[in-house]
């Protein structure tokens, strides 16, 4: 995750907030499947809650969940 993806709730970067960074985990997970389904993602950006952080309660931007699952992408990348 990015810095700017962990501050706004989609992980957490404190060891008390587990709970908290499984939710998050959660969110992605039922965001990339929309994206997989073919969902736009100002759709699958209305669908989903911030948990945590300054913008607790309000939809994620579009732009963070494209930098979200560009870091998902990243992620599942095999290395070299």
């Amino acid at each position: 995750m990015t810095a700017y993806a962990t501050s706004h709730g989609f992980a957490s970067t404190t060891s008390a907030s587990a709970e908290s960074r499984s939710h998050d985990d959660d969110m992605l997970t039922f965001a990339l499947a929309l994206k997989d389904k073919g969902v736009p993602i100002p759709e699958i950006a209305k669908k989903l809650t911030v948990k945590a952080g300054k913008n607790a309660g309000k939809s994620p931007s579009v732009a963070l969940l494209y930098r979200a699952f560009s870091e998902a992408e990243t992620d599942d990348a095999p290395t070299q």
